[in-house]
């Protein structure tokens, strides 16, 4: 049975520091497991648990800041790439970034770049994991 790419990319869309999100290879589904989902110590030891379930990428493995860097560095118009580039100095990097796009008219390219980046990332996943998938 193939994965559909969706479903994985969705799961890596939702992990965070706070939830951990699992495809589930005999259910063809994912788990969250966070704070109001942990897993009790037996549940985590118990070997079916540990041979069904493959931990997504998260937000590390993932890079999101790169892949702003990235689509910046394809910005042609040399004061949109400035802008850019300056938005994503600091703290809160993330919402200059999304914002300075959106004033730009850049939004709509940033979310067609964006979902590119994240099925690279789900599809090397599967490979990864010798998964079958589909778009």
């Amino acid at each position: 049975m193939a994965v559909k790419l969706s479903m994985i990319i969705e799961g890596m869309e939702m992990a965070n520091m706070e939830t951990r999100v699992y495809y589930d290879r005999k259910e063809n589904e994912l788990k969250y497991f966070g704070e109001y989902m942990d897993l009790s110590e037996e549940e985590a030891e118990e070997e079916e648990f540990n041979e069904n379930l493959i931990a997504l990428p998260d937000q590390y493995e993932i890079h999101e800041y790169k892949m702003m860097e990235e689509f910046i560095e394809k910005i042609e118009d040399p004061k949109d790439y400035n802008c850019m580039a300056i938005a994503i100095q600091g703290r809160g990097a993330f919402r200059r970034f999304k914002d300075m796009a959106i004033n730009l008219g850049l939004i709509e390219d940033w979310y067609k770049f964006r979902d590119e980046k994240y099925k690279e990332v789900a599809r090397q996943w599967c490979e990864d994991h010798h998964l079958e998938y589909e778009e």
